[in-house]
C-alpha cells in the first residue's frame, strides 16, 4: 500500500461503492447486478432498473510468502429501497483487484428509463 493511495486499507473498514440493482421478476425483489438488452443491428448494452450500494468491510490482510498481498472481506448490498441484506461470508483478493472493486461498479450500464420514472427520477429524451 502506498502513502499516496486514495483508497487507504485497514482492519475494520468499511467502504459503500454505487451499484447498479434490477428487480427480479420471479422474486419481484431487488438483485444486484445489470441485464443485457439487445441493441439492433447486432449489439447488447448492460441495463438497471435502479442503484443501490455494496458495502465492502475489510477483515484482514496478509502476504503469503513471496506472493502478493491479499484482501479479506465481506459484502453486503444495500438495495436502491434501503434494504440492507447479504450473507456474512469471507471473501479474498488481490489488493490491486479489491482496490478496483472499491472504486466503483467496473462495466458501463445505464438505468433504464420506465424504471426511473418509477422510482419518481427526472428523465430526459426518450428511450
Amino acid at each position: 500500500m502506498s502513502g499516496d493511495d486514495p483508497i487507504a486499507l485497514g482492519v475494520g473498514v468499511s467502504f459503500e461503492v454505487r451499484y447498479p440493482f434490477i428487480i427480479d421478476d420471479f422474486w419481484n425483489k431487488w438483485r444486484p447486478g445489470v441485464r443485457m438488452e439487445f441493441v439492433a443491428p447486432d449489439d447488447t448494452e448492460a441495463v438497471a432498473d435502479g442503484v443501490g450500494i455494496m458495502i465492502l468491510t475489510v477483515v484482514s490482510a496478509h502476504r503469503p510468502g513471496r506472493y502478493p498481498e491479499r484482501i479479506f472481506y465481506e459484502r453486503r448490498w444495500r438495495s436502491p429501497d434501503n434494504v440492507e441484506f447479504g450473507k456474512p461470508r469471507l471473501l479474498m483478493a488481490t489488493t490491486g483487484k479489491f482496490r478496483r472493486i472499491a472504486r466503483r461498479y467496473l462495466h458501463e450500464y445505464r438505468i433504464a428509463k420506465g424504471a426511473m420514472r418509477a422510482m419518481g427520477w427526472p428523465v430526459t429524451g426518450e428511450s
